[in-house]
Order: structure tokens, then sequence, then C-alpha cells
């Protein structure tokens, strides 16, 4: 198998004539489609959709627990904004902008979704900031 990251972070150019690298840069846009909603450059629209997952993770945590399963962390302890924002920015930090940032790489016209993504942590930093200060 070929890397088209290599160690000293440079990133070996995308050839479309490479079945490898199509079927590559498919499955990239894929899971960038899966996971794209916290780089919507509308906060307001990512956090609105944040919420309605959280509701749900926290409704499936709920279900296992009474059925005496095993929670995934992520599904557990969403109960404030706090908790909801402290695991939206692991989330953006883990997930979202390593692949948006590659993205941007083969696909430069995309830069600004790597840019949202960086406001919108910010913005759920601002989040976790103001309630640590309310709390003292």
């Amino acid at each position: 198998e070929r890397s088209l990251l290599h160690p000293d972070g440079s990133i070996e150019l995308f050839n479309f004539d490479d079945a490898d690298f199509r079927l590559l840069l498919g499955q990239i846009i894929v899971h960038a489609a899966d996971i794209s909603i916290p780089v919507h450059k509308n906060f307001t629209v990512a956090r609105d959709w944040c919420i309605r997952i959280a509701l749900e993770f926290k409704r499936q945590a709920e279900n296992e627990k009474r059925l005496g399963l095993t929670v995934a962390p992520f599904m557990d302890g969403l109960e404030t904004e706090y908790e909801i924002s402290k695991k939206q920015i692991c989330f953006y930090n883990f997930m979202v902008l390593p692949v948006f940032k590659m993205i941007s790489k083969f696909l430069p016209k995309a830069a600004h979704l790597e840019q949202s993504c960086l406001e919108n942590t910010e913005r759920y930093r601002e989040v976790v900031n103001s309630a640590v200060h309310h709390r003292k």
C-alpha cells in the first residue's frame, strides 16, 4: 500500500489516473459528508444539529444503562451545554479537523471547510470557558 502522507508532513499529489487514489479520495469524501455538520459556516446551525445528536446519544445511553449494557463514553454525560461543548471540542480535534485538513490538501477550493471547523471549535471553547467562569 502507498501512503499519501509522507513522514515530513508533505502530501503526494493526487493522480486521477490511479484507481487507488480515486478510491481513497472517494472514501475520504464520503466520510467527510458523514461528519460535515460541524463545519457548517453558521455556528447556530452546527450547534443546533449537535444538540439534536447529543439528545439522541443521551437517550441511547439511558436505554443502554437500563438494559445493563456498556455505554460508549462519548454518549454518556450529555446533560449540560458545558459537557456537550467539551465533547464537541474533542470530536472536532480528533475526527473532524483531521478529515477536513486532508480534504483541503486534495481539494484546495474546500479549504473554507477547515476554516469553519476551526472557528466552530473556538466557539465551543468559548462556551466551555464561559461556563467555567460562571462556576467560580
